[in-house]
C-alpha cells in the first residue's frame, strides 16, 4: 500500500489540529485520588475525582513528562512529515522516526494506565492525542508513491 505525499500532508494537518485540540480536553478522570506525602504516607484528597488534562497532567515512563510536551512532540513529528520533501529544510530521515515513535509510546503508556487502572477512566483528549501521534507514525511507515495517479478519462468509442 502506498499513498501520495498530498494525502500524507492532509493527514498531518488534521493530526496537528487534533493534537492542539487534545491539550485542554480531559485525558483521564481519576476517582478518589491519593496525595503522597514526603514521608511515604498517602492521604485521600477531599474531592471525589480529579480530571487530568493535557495542561495539568504528566506521564511517567523512564522520566516524568508533562502531557503538553508529549503532544508537542507528536505535533512536531507531523510537522516534520510536512517538511520532509521541502527544498528549504534538510531534515534527517531518522528525525521523523524518533519523534513519532516517542509520541506513540508515551501517549500509549498513558492510555494503558487509564485502561488498566480500576480508579481511572479514559477521556477524549488522550484518544485525540494518540491519533495525532499515530498519524505521524503511519506516515513514516507507509511509503510515498512517487507517481501521481492520473485521473480516469472517458473515451468515445463510436
Amino acid at each position: 500500500m502506498t499513498i501520495t505525499q498530498q494525502q500524507k500532508n492532509t493527514a498531518s494537518v488534521f493530526a496537528i489540529l487534533t493534537g492542539l485540540i487534545s491539550i485542554p480536553l480531559t485525558w483521564m478522570t481519576i476517582r478518589e485520588p491519593l496525595l503522597l506525602s514526603g514521608l511515604g504516607n498517602s492521604v485521600h484528597l477531599p474531592i471525589g475525582q480529579l480530571n487530568v488534562t493535557g495542561v495539568n497532567g504528566t506521564i511517567t515512563f523512564l522520566f516524568k513528562s508533562p502531557i503538553w510536551f508529549i503532544v508537542g512532540i507528536a505535533i512536531s513529528a507531523n510537522v516534520i512529515q510536512l517538511m520532509q520533501n521541502s527544498r528549504q529544510f534538510a531534515i534527517p530521515w531518522f528525525a521523523g522516526w524518533v519523534t513519532s515513535i516517542f509520541g506513540v509510546i508515551w501517549i500509549g503508556i498513558g492510555i494503558c494506565v487509564a485502561l488498566f487502572s480500576d480508579k481511572a477512566t479514559l477521556g477524549i483528549g488522550s484518544l485525540l492525542g494518540f491519533f495525532c501521534a499515530g498519524v505521524a507514525l503511519f506516515c513514516v511507515i507507509v511509503p510515498t508513491s512517487t507517481q501521481e495517479d492520473p485521473l480516469p478519462t472517458i473515451t468515445d468509442a463510436s
